[in-house]
């Protein structure tokens, strides 16, 4: 009697760890998916050493900057793969110069260094106290 008979439904999903939907675009993307797999040596080696080339349907074009860390790094080819629940496969290329995670980051930390520096408050302060050094930047966001 005038009441409206609202179904609800449910729908089940089988639960991945891994989002298909997720997308590998970056060398960021991959250093990643190697941390939260828990392969931290990788990781570290991934952002210390390799260059990334070229990222195409599960194919990862890297260069690895020291020869000695090739070996190791082969293993990214069957972490990217169990991690992503797909076939991935990792190819090596001659280095050519291309920034690896820690040049990026560094270039990044020397930029805002000198942003900082370039404030008119802190060339004051550089004056007062002569031999004075930025050594570190706090964001608001990191207290």
């Amino acid at each position: 009697s005038g009441q409206g008979s609202e179904r609800a439904s449910l729908a089940l999903v089988p639960f991945s760890e891994h989002s298909p939907a997720r997308m590998i675009k970056t060398l960021e993307d991959v250093h990643e998916i190697v941390t939260e797999a828990k392969e931290l040596v990788l990781a570290s080696e991934i952002y210390n050493y390799i260059e990334l080339v070229k990222i195409k349907d599960g194919v990862l074009e890297i260069a690895v900057r020291d020869a000695a860390m090739a070996p190791r790094i082969k293993s990214l080819q069957k972490v990217l793969s169990a991690a992503m629940d797909a076939r991935w496969m990792v190819s090596f290329v001659p280095a050519s110069g291309i920034p690896t995670l820690a040049e990026k980051a560094d270039a990044a930390r020397k930029s805002e260094f000198n942003d900082v520096l370039a404030m008119p408050i802190m060339q004051d302060i550089m004056r007062t106290f002569p031999g004075a050094e930025l050594v570190e930047i706090i964001n608001e966001g990191e207290k």
